[in-house]
């Protein structure tokens, strides 16, 4: 299981126009305990409000950019067809 990259989200929706005192608003935290999320995870209930948030706001360009990287992969594996002697 990989680890969730809370600066990751927090910029993703900052990106989206969220400012992180609108987080600390909706997940009843002050704003300088979401700031620290950037360096250390937040609590689980927080954690779960926080990614409600990011698949809200965020889920319009993370889709986009899934479907990019679909699409990029697909023309790799046109030009390097899988040979599963190599593999």
């Amino acid at each position: 299981m990989n680890p969730v990259d809370w600066g990751k989200i927090l910029d993703d929706l900052g990106k989206a126009g969220v400012t992180r005192y609108r987080i600390s608003v909706v997940v009843g935290r002050q704003w300088h305990t979401v700031n620290a999320w950037l360096y250390r995870e937040p609590k689980y209930s927080d954690g779960q409000i926080l990614l409600g948030l990011w698949m809200k706001h965020c889920q319009q360009s993370t889709t986009q950019s899934l479907a990019q990287t679909v699409k990029q992969t697909d023309q790799i594996s046109l030009r390097y067809p899988f040979n599963p002697k190599l593999a």
